[in-house]
């Protein structure tokens, strides 16, 4: 039996994070269209390890909107290798007019 070893290597995920004090729940955006969603604990390492499994060899680009936490879980993105950004839900809202 021949196992094939699926690579995402040279491709974006995009990784929406909404961002509570103990839950993340994820959602996950692939360059062909590919959605995945979840929850899982408030960990950017936890966050990681879950994406590099899923989508091996992949660039991680997240995002998630400032709030209560600041940019603590950016810093512990980052510090994984996520690349990432802290949006302000005010911005967001003229982007649809």
């Amino acid at each position: 039996m021949q196992k094939y070893k699926v690579s995402f290597k040279g491709q974006n995920i995009y990784v929406g994070i909404d961002v509570h004090l103990k839950t993340w729940h994820v959602t996950t955006l692939t360059e062909s269209g590919y959605k995945y969603s979840f929850a899982q604990h408030a960990d950017a390492k936890e966050l990681f390890d879950r994406l590099n499994k899923k989508f091996p060899e992949a660039h991680f680009k997240s995002a998630y909107e400032a709030g209560f936490c600041g940019f603590s879980a950016h810093y512990a993105l980052a510090e994984q290798g996520i690349e990432n950004i802290v949006v302000n839900a005010a911005d967001c809202l003229g982007a649809e007019a």
